[in-house]
This record gives structure tokens, sequence and C-alpha cells, in this order.
């Protein structure tokens, strides 16, 4: 991994292009002979509990890493939309949106937490890539009096939403699943991303 941020022998890093526009077309920074690729899916919704419980977090979006040599160029970019959370008890999570770099890697949202109070959104998967990770699933349900919250699941950028267990919270960083809550609006997943680190 160290070595994938560092670069490879012979060039050294050129520039860094982040896309979080839903479609964008990649294109080379002159002198650019080697890129490494980050995609990231969208967080997946939370759920909302009703009285006596808080439901789950959406699961964090998978992530896709490859390096690809020979200076491509054109490449269409997606990335997927975070998961709307939800407005009614006991709605199941929206899943988070799929991202790729077409032609080498995708990787798919996290899910949205299921009906009921007890389960929580799995994480995404990466795909295609040198390396391949699964975000983190969202935290579960309960039906603890208390105030604690379920915060979603983190992405391969960070963790999720936060645990407010009566306001809806966004998943944070990119990829982030979000919160499910008790009595409330639940969080939305955050956007997912596409990072070119490009070099010479």
């Amino acid at each position: 991994m160290a070595k994938l941020l560092r670069g490879f022998p012979g060039g050294g890093l050129l520039n860094v292009q982040i896309f979080t526009s839903a479609s964008s077309t990649y294109t080379k920074t002159t002198g650019t002979n080697s890129i490494v690729v980050y995609v990231t899916g969208g967080g997946g919704g939370g759920n909302r509990g009703e009285s006596g419980h808080c439901a789950g977090g959406g699961g964090g979006g998978g992530t896709a890493i490859e390096r690809i040599t020979g200076g491509v160029s054109g490449i269409t970019v997606t990335v997927g939309a975070g998961g709307g959370g939800k407005t009614g008890n006991n709605q199941v999570g929206v899943a988070g949106g799929t991202s790729a770099f077409t032609g080498y890697c995708t990787a798919t949202g996290g899910q949205g937490a299921p009906d009921g109070w007890s389960g929580s959104g799995d994480g995404g998967l990466g795909a295609d890539g040198l390396i391949n990770l699964q975000g983190n699933g969202g935290t579960g349900g309960h039906g603890i009096s208390t105030t604690a919250g379920c915060p979603g699941g983190g992405s391969y950028w960070g963790g999720g939403s936060f645990a407010l267990f009566q306001a809806a919270n966004a998943g944070g960083n990119y990829g982030g699943g979000g919160n499910g809550t008790r009595d409330a609006n639940s969080g939305a997943g955050s956007n997912g991303v596409v990072v070119v680190f490009e070099y010479s």
C-alpha cells in the first residue's frame, strides 16, 4: 500500500485528480505514464427506528485500487451516490451507488440498513483492482433505552456517520454510511469518489 502511494521506479508524482461528480471523463496530465486509481462506492443509508429502539446504520462503500501503465486517457468515470436516509419508521435504507473507472475497476456501494431494528447494512465491495477492499458494515440497531446512536460503516477514506440517535447525520467521509436513528429521520450515506494519482 505504501508503494502505491509513493509512486513507482522511474517516475515521480505529477498530479492528483479527484472526481466527485456522477459522471466525468478522466483526461491525463501531460507527461503522465502511469496512474494509480482509487475507486470508492457510495455509502448506504441508515434505517429509522420507532420508540424503544435505535435502528441500524448503513454500510460503507467498497474500494478498488488499481495501477495502470501506458498513459491512458479519455476514460469515463462514474461516482456512486450515497443512499438516502428514511423518513418513516422501519423502512429499508437505500443502498449506495456503484463507482467505476470504466474498463478497469469498480466498487459497489454500501447496503442500506434493513427493515427491523437489529440489522445493519453490509459494506460494498471493490472489484477488478490490484487491491479490492470491502467497506465496513454499519452498527446494528439496539433496544437499549439510552441516547446511544447507531453509526454508519466507514470506507477506505475514514469512518461513517456519527452516532446521533435522534438526528440524521450524513456519512462523513467519501463512501461513509448514514446513521440509524430512533423516532427521527435517519442519515444518508455519503457519495463515493474516484481519485487518480498521476506519475511521470
